[in-house]
């Protein structure tokens, strides 16, 4: 993650939290102490004006430490759950350019896409496809996917 990048917020935690995104078991990469470390959340900790993560192995973490859910980005995790329609996520080895971009129609390991559809892919044989957030458009004509940039939308409470 870049150094840049804007901290995981409380309220994107809270928010995965509430969906049942963020839950006992899931898989988190986290950075303290300029580290990364790996483990998986065994209690979320909210009073209402914090959220603590305790880690199996006792450690304690803000959602500001946290990199990686489940292997996603915290970020693109948060935005693609953030989003009114459900988001694919396809674990299955692709090829976005030969199989899907320009076509009339295409169907990805059984599944006709629709416009409108979110869809992340993770083993693409061209990486720049992996692991980023995109919405499917023109199908029927050429198919394009639109790639889900900048920050993700914050909610207003």
């Amino acid at each position: 993650m870049n150094s840049l990048m804007t901290a995981f917020t409380y309220k994107e935690a809270k928010i995965l939290v509430n969906k049942n995104v963020l839950e006992r078991g899931s898989e988190i990469t986290f950075r303290m102490n300029k580290r990364i470390y790996d483990s998986c959340i065994g209690k979320i900790i909210d009073n209402g004006s914090s959220m603590l993560f305790k880690t199996f192995d006792n450690i304690m973490l803000k959602p500001e430490h946290i990199l990686t859910i489940d292997g996603m980005d915290a970020h693109k995790l948060f935005e693609a759950y953030n989003e009114d329609n459900n988001v694919i996520s396809i674990e299955e080895i692709t090829n976005v350019e030969k199989d899907v971009l320009n076509k009339i129609n295409a169907n990805i390991n059984g599944m006709d896409l629709e416009n409108g559809l979110k869809i992340i892919f993770h083993n693409d044989v061209n990486k720049k496809y992996n692991d980023k957030l995109f919405t499917v458009k023109g199908v029927g004509e050429k198919i394009t996917l639109v790639s889900q940039r900048g920050r993700p939308k914050k909610l207003t409470a």
